[in-house]
């Protein structure tokens, strides 16, 4: 779904990552997406991430975050959001890692759980006021 000329009316375009391990094995994966609609300004963001349990507490979260971070420069984003569950304390730490500042909390109409939402600057310069 990189080419938004494929992209079903409601969604955007993103690109999808592979997280390998040092032998090869993927580990994980990280969604970019290329932009925001209403709904993801809300709750998603332009980061999704996910590295296998066993895998968790070695720094692929925090490289995988970095380097998409820099692909979603490359698209021409000076600013990332990024959401997670409020209980995620390793999400959070990820994210702070790589510069994410705290903007608010919401509830996920969905499932009644509660989130927080975070930006980071991925351009020299930018504010990271929502």
């Amino acid at each position: 779904m990189a080419d938004a000329r494929g992209v079903p009316p409601g969604y955007v375009p993103q690109t999808v990552f592979w997280v390998t391990g040092p032998e090869g094995h993927a580990i994980g994966m990280v969604r970019v997406r290329h932009s925001l609609n209403e709904g993801l300004r809300h709750h998603g963001g332009h980061i999704g991430y996910f590295i296998r349990r066993a895998e968790r507490g070695l720094g692929y979260a925090t490289k995988a975050l970095r380097l998409a971070l820099a692909e979603l420069e490359r698209l021409g984003e000076p600013r990332a959001l990024l959401t997670v569950d409020s209980d995620n304390v390793a999400s959070i730490r990820v994210i702070e890692a790589n510069g994410g500042r705290f903007d608010s909390e919401g509830v996920d109409e969905d499932t009644g759980c509660a989130f927080r939402r975070y930006w980071i600057d991925v351009a020299p310069g930018q504010s990271t006021q929502g």
